[in-house]
């Protein structure tokens, strides 16, 4: 798993993204807001699509996402 965080604080500003590996393909979650915000996620069949996805969030301010070992 690798998270992505945006690096600012707060339910109006809060941005995470996930690339996860599934039993079966891949998986991009984005939440906004924190812990109570909203979710989407994206199922793909194959980690290079995933990742192409992960790129595009990325991407927008790309200088502010921060990854967060987990």
């Amino acid at each position: 798993m690798e998270w992505w965080w945006n690096g600012s604080w707060g339910r109006l500003v809060r941005r995470d993204v996930w690339l996860l590996r599934g039993d079966v393909g891949w998986h991009v979650r984005v939440r906004a807001g924190g812990a109570e915000g909203r979710e989407l996620t994206m199922d793909y069949d194959d980690e290079t699509r995933a990742r192409a996805q992960l790129r595009r969030l990325l991407s927008e301010q790309p200088e502010h996402w921060r990854r967060l070992d987990v």
